[in-house]
């Protein structure tokens, strides 16, 4: 996936996943694979955050 965002959409929503039960446990993992949009200047990934909709 590339998570290319320019300082302007630096929040940009990159996945969004539905139909997960309520109460099992799921694992997210972000790996940096080496590669790179054109126009970025390096590989690295800033992880802000994340929202849960509808849980307990």
């Amino acid at each position: 996936m590339d998570t290319y965002a320019s300082e302007e959409e630096a929040r940009s929503l990159l996945i969004s996943l539905e139909g997960l039960t309520p109460g099992d446990t799921y694992r997210l993992t972000l790996s940096v694979e080496g590669s790179r949009n054109p126009r970025s200047l390096g590989n690295r990934i800033d992880f802000d955050g994340f929202n849960v909709l509808g849980g307990r």
